[in-house]
């Protein structure tokens, strides 16, 4: 039995799995003042824990093994917008998290597309 070898991972998954991880592992730390602040329940950390935590593994893979990988990380990023907004709409649009969100969000979307 042999191993295939995969296809070189494009730069921008390999960035922005890197960015992701790092970042939203710093944004667990920011939530997780928030929700201590407010007392929120354990179903708000779980959720907090899968997408900031194991969500950004997987669009990671998804987008590695995807037949067009630059197409699938597009996707991935407007996926994560969209979580952002469905982030700030449940906690109540607390202006220094959901500015936060926007700006990265914005940024990530004019890096990669903002010539389409």
């Amino acid at each position: 039995m042999t191993a295939v070898s995969a296809a070189p991972t494009h730069w921008v998954v390999r960035m922005n799995h890197r960015n992701r991880s790092v970042s939203w592992l710093i944004f667990v730390a920011v939530l997780g003042v928030h929700f201590l602040e407010r007392g929120d329940g354990p179903w708000a950390w779980g959720l907090m824990l899968l997408q900031f935590l194991v969500y950004p593994h997987v669009v990671y893979l998804r987008a590695r093994y995807a037949k067009d990988p630059l197409a699938a990380e597009i996707q991935n990023l407007l996926l994560d917008n969209f979580c952002f907004g469905l982030w700030a709409a449940a906690l109540g649009f607390p202006l220094w998290i959901v500015f936060t969100l926007v700006i990265c969000g914005c940024i990530n979307m004019t890096a990669f597309r903002a010539l389409k």
